[in-house]
């Protein structure tokens, strides 16, 4: 189990009310009848038991591992007409909590000569609108899907990633950050204590305000940039795929 993110931010359509259901209905039972659940973090091993009753010794914590293959990419040109930004990597779904992001963006303003780049999702028609309303339209760039090549290159030549979401089971974007060199700047909700450890600037993802002032931070403290990047290398070496798959394997020999 990743999450339970349907139940939680149910999308207002057709799939969120089948993915709600799903959730609620039919992987009750499910839930029940097996061996062993995996969940990939306390926190999501807290919400199964709070959301399905289910005994604390049936659930297994073992978590996922990241993408270590991004800090063997080159740290090429990253094609963009920018040099001096900040990276988000998320999509449009409403817990990535992107529109909060914009809003940090724009109170950062003018004192910090700063862009916003989000990989994973193109513009919305309500992105546009906020960016447009708080005139920050020409410094918020939105790319898209990005290959893991292109993707390695923007990271590198990042001056921070900012993961803001509400709400994760895990969260692989901070992690392969932090094997890049990357300082961290993430939310204080849900998993992302538990994944990042002290390796990261943390902020409350409701408030816009208390986001673009750890954003400032991470961007003009050199010493705890330089502590981010050092407890970053020490906080990935906890991810290791191969760990990971141990850790399964000692589990389905002990069944």
């Amino acid at each position: 189990m990743h999450d339970v993110i349907p139940l939680m931010f149910r999308e207002r359509n057709l799939k969120g009310m089948l993915q709600y259901l799903y959730y609620k209905n039919y992987l009750l039972r499910i839930l029940h009848r097996v061996d062993k659940i995996v969940a990939i973090s306390n926190n999501t091993k807290n919400d199964l038991l709070k959301m399905y009753n289910l005994m604390p010794s049936k659930i297994e914590v073992i978590p996922c591992g990241y993408n270590s293959g991004l800090a063997a990419v080159s740290a090429a040109d990253s094609k963009l007409a920018i040099n001096n930004y900040i990276l988000c990597i998320g999509s449009a779904l409403p817990h990535k909590n992107i529109m909060q992001l914009i809003k940090a963006m724009a109170l950062i303003g003018s004192k910090l000569d700063i862009d916003l780049v989000v990989a994973g999702m193109h513009e919305t028609e309500n992105h546009f609108k906020i960016t447009t309303q708080h005139n920050i339209r020409n410094r918020v760039h939105f790319l898209g899907a990005v290959s893991d090549e292109r993707l390695s290159a923007i990271l590198k030549n990042a001056k921070a990633l900012v993961f803001p979401s509400l709400y994760e089971g895990f969260g692989m974007p901070p992690l392969e950050a932090m094997s890049c060199g990357v300082p961290a700047v993430v939310s204080n909700a849900s998993s992302m204590p538990e994944v990042c450890g002290e390796a990261a600037v943390y902020f409350d993802p409701l408030s816009a305000s208390d986001m673009a002032t750890a954003i400032e931070r991470a961007l003009a403290d050199n010493g705890l940039r330089e502590k981010c990047i050092r407890k970053g290398y020490e906080q990935v070496e906890r991810y290791k795929w191969d760990a990971i798959a141990n850790k399964y394997l000692e589990l389905i020999i002990n069944l």
